[in-house]
């Protein structure tokens, strides 16, 4: 999962949006098969923002308000928003 994330961010810092998302949702589901929440919550934030620099805003949201709500669920004091709205 963490190659996955990897190559989701090589492609992110391309601007190549597109494969950055894919790999981060391998990334995800990787990290959701072994119950491991805290890099669910740094993967949900990358797709956040990577789907706020494709300009999908909607889907960057609803990403980043997840990511927002595991992390409070599971004793992290706050994932940062701010930047997104």
């Amino acid at each position: 999962a963490l190659s996955y994330g990897n190559i989701g961010n090589l492609y992110d810092v391309t601007e190549k949006y597109d494969s950055a998302i894919l790999y981060y949702q391998q990334a995800l589901a990787s990290y959701q098969e072994a119950g491991r929440i805290y890099p669910q919550i740094w993967i949900m934030g990358n797709l956040g923002a990577t789907y706020y620099n494709a300009g999908q805003y909607n889907r960057a949201l609803t990403y980043l308000h997840r990511a927002h709500k595991a992390a409070i669920d599971n004793g992290m004091n706050s994932y940062n928003l701010h930047h997104f709205e």
